[in-house]
């Protein structure tokens, strides 16, 4: 059976305060995500104000994520086999140059220069999760794992919500440029941050280096077919998608077209949002995952993803911004005890040396459906914006919907022997 990972009884305060690397680690990150998440917003309203498109918009979300397609896997093998600080560092600082280059698009007959810049971005990106994914647990012990996964998760939706928030007010006074500048900044500073992180030697691939990227990215393709929970929870990742890649995309259009809010008001929604998702990060799913044993953190899994899908329906059809903005932070609170729970389940399901892949194939995996379905959702959301919402809560639901009646009915067993 089973030893199943909850998390620890000490408090997040804690866990930053006696575990020096972990601090620094996780400071970093408020630094480096701040930036990302001014930079997200600016890219956004710059595309809406000089185009005044819905299809520009999704071409910007897709590619955001499309080319995790194909880097994510091969960054997984590359964080198996070097050092993930440094692979940390080598991200941050090409963040730091490549960002500068929006600097450029001063007018529309510019906008082209804005998505290989974005893919680029991407690119490095998916080597900078993927390094960040296979690291963090070996900052921190069993016990703490969920505490830190979960403290980890929710300062991504803390970030998202101020970030967006004191970004959109900036964008609005001063413009986008500041907000390409300080991205900049600020990925630098993450960088010297994770250089002041001292580790002992990580777990890595035990096999030659002559080993060739393709062999080991088949090994760890093999792995996630043989364990048939993991396959299920990556499938039910995939069918997810379908719906949430085109929530980015219905949330912004909502907020400047459907409402028009502007960019002050885009970034107060997504305030609203990350506050959502922090407090289901932080607080819910703690409180879930200690009382939950392994079987159930996995049903919890469905519930959330049918959760979802009724709120963003919610969210679609409310009949002011105010009844969607509330009915998108209920539906991001619940949103947000999803990473710690599946994180929680699959870091279990892996072993250390080959969690870079595995983790990087479900990015790579689910990046290919979340980054084609805004190009196809941005050609009718301008159309038909609350249909499109609609289709997306249901293609949200549907999934959690089945794999809850699967593992509810104990169709598919949760008794593998833990990896952590």
């Amino acid at each position: 059976m089973r030893n199943n990972i909850k998390p620890s009884s000490e408090g997040y305060f804690a866990l930053l305060q006696k575990n020096r690397n972990f601090r620094i680690f996780w400071l970093s990150r408020i630094v480096y995500l701040t930036g990302n998440f001014f930079r997200s917003i600016a890219i956004s309203v710059m595309l809406y104000q000089l185009t005044g498109s819905g299809l520009a918009l999704g071409a910007s979300f897709g590619l955001s994520t499309l080319p995790l397609v194909i880097a994510s896997p091969y960054a997984g093998v590359i964080a198996d086999r070097h050092d993930r600080r440094r692979i940390m560092i080598v991200a941050a600082l090409s963040t730091a140059s490549i960002v500068l280059g929006f600097l450029l698009i001063t007018s529309v007959e510019l906008v082209w220069l804005a998505y290989p810049i974005i893919a680029l971005l991407t690119i490095v990106g998916a080597f900078s999760a993927a390094a960040h994914d296979a690291w963090m647990p070996n900052l921190v012990t069993k016990k703490q794992y969920p505490l830190a996964n979960a403290l980890d998760i929710s300062i991504f939706f803390i970030l998202m919500a101020f970030g967006n928030l004191f970004g959109g007010l900036i964008i609005e006074n001063y413009g986008w440029e500041p907000a390409f500048v300080f991205n900049s900044f600020s990925s630098v500073l993450s960088a010297l941050g994770f250089f002041l992180i001292q580790t002992p030697r990580q777990i890595l691939d035990r096999k030659p280096q002559t080993h060739s990227v393709w062999r080991d990215l088949i090994e760890g393709g093999k792995l996630v077919w043989r364990e048939q929970l993991l396959r299920g929870v990556f499938l039910l990742d995939v069918m997810y998608c379908f719906g949430a890649g085109g929530t980015g995309l219905a949330i912004t259009f909502f907020a400047l077209d459907v409402y028009g809010l502007g960019s002050s008001g885009l970034g107060l929604l997504y305030f609203l949002y990350g506050i959502g998702a922090a407090i289901g990060a932080l607080v819910l799913s703690r409180w879930l995952l200690r009382r939950l044993d392994f079987h159930r953190q996995c049903l919890l899994l469905g519930i959330i993803c049918l959760g979802e899908g009724v709120f963003f329906a919610l969210f679609a059809v409310g009949p002011s911004a105010i009844h969607s903005a509330i009915a998108l932070a209920l539906r991001a609170m619940i949103m947000g005890i999803f990473p710690p729970a599946v994180y929680t389940v699959m870091v279990q399901l892996i072993p250390p040396e080959l969690r870079g892949r595995v983790f990087s194939y479900r990015i790579g995996i689910t990046s290919l459906i979340v980054g084609m379905m805004p190009f196809i959702y941005g050609t009718f959301i301008g159309i038909a914006p609350m249909e499109t919402g609609l289709i997306i809560a249901f293609l949200m639901g549907i999934p959690g919907a089945v794999w809850t009646a699967i593992m509810a009915t104990k169709r598919l067993k949760a008794d593998t022997v833990t990896h952590l």
